[in-house]
């Protein structure tokens, strides 16, 4: 266009004639298009903006997460100490059960005397009465619960049956045991 610095732009269009027309239409096409453009570039604008908010939600809902990832791990570590501790104690306990039934006051071949229904006194091994696994009599004379027998005054072990039921029981453990 062949415009001087400082030169207005409209004193190049001279007086108006046809050459003035077609300048002034450039321009406008000119400014369509800078319309254009800069309508293109806010767009571009807005959408980096929204994309911009759109990461930064995603870095807070990561640091969220993050939150609440370290918080089950805290409680799950809470969970496993007291699991551990439980462990640790009922492993004690077991030890110390173990230590109580390999005490070698209990035998399987001692004589236990036996005072059935405050009616009778008898004698038999333990292993007589314990001839049954996993039953009733077994657990109670296994040595395990020892401590915890019924006990006359006297102290032989107190069965609360009429002789009459448990002799023949008896009986049938000695058989039993013989197997």
């Amino acid at each position: 266009w062949g415009l001087g610095p400082g030169q207005p732009v409209l004193a190049s269009l001279g007086d108006g004639g046809e050459c003035g027309a077609a300048s002034l239409a450039s321009l406008q096409d000119l400014r369509r298009s800078m319309d254009v453009v800069l309508a293109s570039l806010e767009a571009q604008l807005a959408h980096a903006t929204a994309r911009e908010r759109e990461v930064e939600d995603l870095h807070a809902a990561a640091a969220q997460a993050r939150g609440e990832v370290e918080r089950e791990r805290q409680e799950l570590r809470t969970a496993i100490e007291v699991e551990r501790e439980r462990l640790r104690a009922e492993r004690e306990a077991l030890e110390e059960e173990k230590a109580r039934m390999s005490h070698p006051s209990v035998r399987r071949s001692d004589v236990l005397t036996l005072n059935v229904g405050g009616e009778r006194v008898l004698q038999r091994r333990r292993s007589t009465l314990c001839a049954v696994e996993d039953s009733f009599l077994a657990a109670r004379f296994s040595g395990r619960w020892e401590q915890d027998l019924d006990r006359d005054e006297e102290g032989r072990y107190f069965i609360n049956y009429s002789p009459e039921l448990f002799l023949p029981l008896l009986d049938y453990l000695g058989v039993k045991e013989t197997e």
